[in-house]
């Protein structure tokens, strides 16, 4: 995802949540964008499961309720990432097919 589809998908947030009647080129270009920040998303909590693998060996811890060993929180967080991570991939062959479909859709002459 560059700076231009950041741009462009809050160009688009912004007209669906005034709930502006959208163009067909533009729920053309939807589809693709929701796949991309999902993407994204995926991505970044892939990267988040496995920096928390790590986290000990660079940083000195301790959970804040006063467990003395923040592990079993740092498992709960890679276990949630895995399970954000699978549901970003459903997610995104949704938004793929739907981009797909709607890509078939034109204007009648």
């Amino acid at each position: 995802m560059d700076t231009e589809d950041l741009t462009r998908f809050s160009e688009l947030s912004h007209a669906a949540s005034e709930q502006r009647p959208l163009e067909l080129a533009e729920l053309h270009e939807i589809g693709g964008l929701l796949s991309a920040v999902i993407q994204a998303a995926a991505t970044l909590a892939g990267h988040m499961g496995a920096e928390v693998i790590t986290l000990t060996t660079r940083y000195t811890l301790r959970d804040d309720t006063r467990d003395p060993d923040p592990e079993a929180r740092l498992a709960e967080v890679r276990q949630r990432m895995e399970w954000m991570t699978d549901f970003l991939e459903k997610a995104d062959r949704h938004a793929h097919r739907a981009h797909t479909a709607i890509g078939h859709i034109v204007e009648a002459d």
